[in-house]
């Protein structure tokens, strides 16, 4: 025979969110939500260098085509993408890619290799906390 807990039971066992996969915490910075606390600081950090002006500008999370949408054996594959945290322009005109990672899953490391292989003229630079 079951158990049944009650409301009060339930509301007190969701009451803390189950923490996520990667242990990260989201983040809200001028009202900007992050997928980490290393993510969020650096965009602080990079909004300082901007008022020392070794930064020119930055855009958050640049969109690179890995592979186009593909069709074989009657199968449709999506397109895929690698999203970085940060592409920032310092003020020389260099252009660096800044992926914050607390932990490099097999995801991450194969879509890096796809992404070196196709743009060879761009790095990626990894921040790890």
């Amino acid at each position: 025979m079951s158990t049944r807990m009650t409301a009060a039971e339930y509301q007190e066992m969701i009451r803390f969110p189950k923490p996520s996969k990667m242990r990260n915490y989201k983040t809200e910075v001028d009202g900007i939500w992050f997928d980490s606390l290393l993510e969020a600081n650096y965009y602080c950090e990079l909004k300082v260098l901007i008022r020392t002006g070794e930064v020119k500008s930055f855009t958050r999370q640049p969109k690179y085509l890995l592979t186009d949408t593909l069709k074989k054996n009657g199968e449709t594959f999506k397109k895929m993408y690698y999203i970085a945290d940060f592409l920032v322009t310092y003020s020389d005109g260099r252009e660096e890619i800044v992926d914050c990672k607390g932990r490099r899953t097999q995801v991450y490391i194969n879509k890096r290799k796809l992404f070196e292989n196709i743009y060879p003229h761009l790095t990626i630079t990894e921040v790890s906390g």
